[in-house]
Order: C-alpha cells, then structure tokens, then sequence
C-alpha cells in the first residue's frame, strides 16, 4: 500500500470533531494565504486585533484544551498543502479559530537578522500562557508588532463566534 493510502486511511479513521477541525484548518489556511498574497498588510493588521496590544487573559483548562486541538489541527493542515503555509498564515488561521469558539490570543510579529544584509520575519500565536503556533524559535526574533484579540470581542471576526 502507497503512502497516500496509508495516510488517506489514517485521516478516515480520525474522529469526526478532528476531521471537522482539520477540513476548518485548512479552508482557512487556503484563504489566509490568499490574503497575505494580495491584500496590503495594513488591511489584514485591522484584522487581526488591537495593534500593540497583548492580550493576557486567562485560559481555563477546557479551554486550552480546545485551544491546543485547534494548534495541532492548524500545523497539521499545513504540513500537507500544496500551497506554502509559513508562520503567518498559521497564525491567522489559528487566531480566527480561536475567535470563532471565544477564546482570547494574540499575534506577534517579530524581525531578526540572518546576516548583516538580510532581515527574517516571523510570526507567532499566543493563547493564555501556550504558543500555539510558530513558538520554536521565537525567542531569537525582537517583536515589532501586536495583534490581542480579546474573548469578548464580539466585532472580529463578524459574526462568526459559535460554541465548539
């Protein structure tokens, strides 16, 4: 049996909230990808939250629990696309998913040299005190920009918060 079988196999025998999760995971990587493809930044920074905000809201266990599900459901989508999900994509489509199920988190963006003539961008998800996305290696980036998006926002994204 071929490796797309085996894999195929093992997606069928998931439970139904993780292909529920995986399939919303990856609709929205699609359509974030689009957007940091063709929308100027400046639109998709209104987006994301409140710039230069941190959110530190408290994360109950269930709730961090839903939040890690979505994290594992968000990284595992992209390591299959065909399309490139980098660290942005990830964190928006992880951000908008928590939003949905009002749970608070924040976006970073970070900046780092490589050398002195070329500059690396990074972007990470935080939700309570868990990096849910982009977190290793995040520590060697300085931060230049954030995106809190509170539990009790009920403006972003519009009219998409549901109970999970």
């Amino acid at each position: 049996m071929g490796k797309r079988w085996r894999r195929a196999l093992r997606f069928l025998r998931r439970p139904a909230r993780e292909k529920t999760l995986l399939f919303e995971s990856l609709t929205l990587l699609a359509w974030s990808r689009l957007q940091v493809r063709t929308v100027p930044f400046r639109w998709i920074g209104k987006r994301l939250g409140q710039m230069h905000v941190e959110c530190f809201e408290a994360v109950d266990g269930a709730a961090m629990g839903r939040a890690r599900e979505i994290a594992w459901a968000v990284n595992a989508a992209a390591t299959h696309t065909w399309w490139t999900s980098n660290c942005l994509p990830r964190a928006m489509t992880a951000q908008r998913m928590l939003a949905r199920r009002g749970l608070p988190s924040t976006v970073y963006l970070g900046a780092a040299k490589e050398d002195p003539e070329t500059m690396i961008a990074h972007a990470w998800l935080r939700c309570g005190d868990a990096m849910l996305t982009g977190g290793p290696g995040h520590r060697r980036y300085t931060v230049v920009a954030t995106f809190a998006n509170y539990a009790d926002d009920h403006r972003w994204p519009r009219g998409l918060h549901h109970a999970a």
